[in-house]
């Protein structure tokens, strides 16, 4: 369980590996936390796996645990809310109609929250995606620029990360600078873990055909000014199609 205490803590990867530091907890998170961990440690560790590579696709800064204790505690809200209005009714006489009509939206409403509750992450992460692969091009682009200029790899993905023009691609490759920075990975196995939890499959086979190439003996620099001219060519294509 997470240490709230602390005024940062470290996520791990659903490969059971340091990610990145994680930002403290919100307060109402901390309390959804205190109040219904005892019950989500119960909850099968597959789906808490598979729930937490969706928080990181989505880069919801949270461990699947701590999401699924403020879930339940949005849901008690909702239901003292309902509960709260049901009894307001019959007290200010308000008429049989209003009483059935609250009735009718409790278990409704329950039901929409979890609902949504569920789904936010994988929506989110389908919204990231769309993002990254609409910077990707400018982002290979200057990836590439880059390597002709012989900049170190670690230090691409750094530069690459205070480019607030490349949206999503920059906050991908904040975590690889962020992995081999704080954590001190090596910068491989930083691209590694970036791929695996990526949103976008675009971006996970470019970082994933970098680490091969790097692994197998081959030069990175040629590696990614081929990819970018690749993606310009698919680029090209797609708009004549269009």
């Amino acid at each position: 369980m997470t240490d709230t205490s602390s005024e940062s803590t470290e996520q791990v990867t659903t490969s059971g590996k340091i990610n990145e530091p994680k930002a403290r907890i919100s307060g109402f998170h901390a309390l959804s936390v205190r109040l219904f961990s005892k019950y989500t440690r119960r909850i099968n560790g597959d789906y808490l796996e598979k729930l937490q590579l969706s928080l990181n696709k989505a880069n919801i800064p949270l461990f699947s645990d701590e999401y699924i204790s403020a879930a339940l505690l949005w849901t008690v809200i909702d239901i003292v809310i309902f509960v709260i209005l049901w009894l307001l009714s019959i007290l200010l006489k308000l008429g049989l109609g209003f009483e059935i009509i609250t009735i009718i939206l409790i278990p409704t409403t329950v039901l929409a929250t979890v609902l949504s509750l569920i789904e936010f992450p994988d929506i989110r992460a389908r919204t990231r995606e769309r993002l990254i692969d609409s910077n990707l091009y400018s982002a290979m682009t200057f990836i590439a620029a880059m390597a002709e200029a012989d900049v170190p790899v670690d230090l691409i993905f750094k530069e690459l990360a205070g480019r607030k023009e490349y949206g999503e691609v920059a906050i991908e490759s904040g975590k690889i600078a962020r992995n081999t920075e704080i954590l001190g990975m090596d910068i491989f196995t930083s691209i590694y873990l970036a791929s695996k939890e990526s949103p976008s499959v675009r971006w996970q086979s470019f970082l994933q055909g970098a680490v091969t190439t790097a692994t197998t003996g081959g030069r990175l620099k040629p590696y990614f000014i081929s990819r970018a001219r690749e993606y310009q060519n698919s680029m090209t294509l797609v708009l004549k199609k269009s």
